[in-house]
């Protein structure tokens, strides 16, 4: 093995250790440029305007983003983008462990249903950027 080198069986020399980059890309790189060289052209299909609104799709029937601003038991405060405050019960999405570990401060998509009182009833919990520009729309 030459100093600096890395294969696919010498990952360790004096102490330092190497990854074989070449090694793991070298046969991604052959399919490639074989599947081109056959005539095929086509590449996978940008997301559709729905999937990148709403990145839940249809896992959850209603959507909000918003800052967590408070935790009180399974109880959280969130503000959303407009500065109204809403509620969300986290207990089904941490049952199921559907939930991103909640940190206040912090922005989180919440997905789920409207019980009678108005409470949103997460079943999915996301993080999120803390740009409200990048958030998608509430549904």
């Amino acid at each position: 093995m030459k100093r600096g080198v890395a294969d696919k069986d010498s990952t360790h020399s004096a102490g330092r250790v190497f990854f074989s980059a070449i090694a793991t890309a070298w046969p991604i790189l052959l399919m490639s440029t074989a599947s081109l060289s056959a005539g095929n052209t086509s590449v996978a299909a940008p997301p559709s305007a729905a999937e990148l609104v709403h990145p839940l799709g249809t896992a959850a029937p209603h959507q909000i983003t918003g800052m967590l601003q408070k935790i009180d038991g399974s109880t959280l405060t969130v503000i959303t983008r407009k500065g109204a405050s809403v509620s969300v019960s986290d207990v089904e999405a941490i049952q199921t462990y559907r939930a991103a570990p909640l940190v206040t401060g912090n922005a989180f998509i919440f997905g789920g249903n409207y019980d009678s009182r108005g409470k949103l009833l997460a079943t999915i919990i996301l993080r999120a950027k803390n740009s409200s520009a990048a958030w998608p729309e509430d549904r």
